[in-house]
């Protein structure tokens, strides 16, 4: 990818990259979000986060709303449940990139890693093997069959259980290596 690929590389970090044993380098920059921090508070990765800091390795940046939002529709598209901190980690990818950045997103997290490929952000696995199937889910009543876009606990319509649901699978290539897309 050249030049450009190798000067505007970062790395962003999810929680579970930090609590596998990754330590970021001088070199890309790495970043991580407010939330990121506050969950590796009292754990031991904490001491990680510090050190990191404190050498100037990892900055600690916020997403832009318009890239929150981007990632609340790609949730809904395809009925992905995952934590506030893990949208976080996902909307701060978005926002370096229209930063001009190229980011990756380092996270054993296999619902963010779906949602990363949803979204076509770079992403690496440090300690497990990664996601090799992309799911999508749907919230659908038990009773009447009919399916909701967002999820919700009773169908207005009959009163039944709605459960989530698997909908629909794709199989391929998925792992996000520095190349993927």
């Amino acid at each position: 990818m050249g030049d450009r690929y190798t000067t505007s590389r970062v790395i962003v970090l999810d929680t579970s990259s930090v609590i596998n044993g990754y330590f970021p380098t001088a070199s890309p920059p790495h970043y991580a979000t407010p939330g990121v921090i506050q969950e590796c508070k009292g754990l031991r990765a904490s001491a990680s986060i510090a050190a990191a800091l404190d050498l100037g390795y990892l900055k600690i940046a916020e997403p832009d709303s318009q890239s929150r939002a981007q990632v609340a529709e790609a949730m809904h598209r395809i009925g992905a449940e995952i934590s506030e901190t893990d949208a976080e980690v996902l909307a701060l990818a978005l926002t370096l990139r229209r930063q001009g950045k190229v980011p990756t997103i380092l996270t054993d997290d296999y619902g963010l890693q779906n949602l990363a490929h949803t979204l076509q952000i770079r992403y690496s696995s440090v300690y497990t093997r990664g996601i090799r199937t992309i799911y999508t889910w749907r919230s659908v009543c038990e009773g009447c069959g009919r399916e909701f876009t967002e999820h919700r606990k009773i169908c207005p319509v009959c009163g039944g259980r709605v459960k989530r649901v698997l909908v629909r699978k794709a199989i391929g290539p998925t792992h996000g290596s520095p190349d993927r897309y």
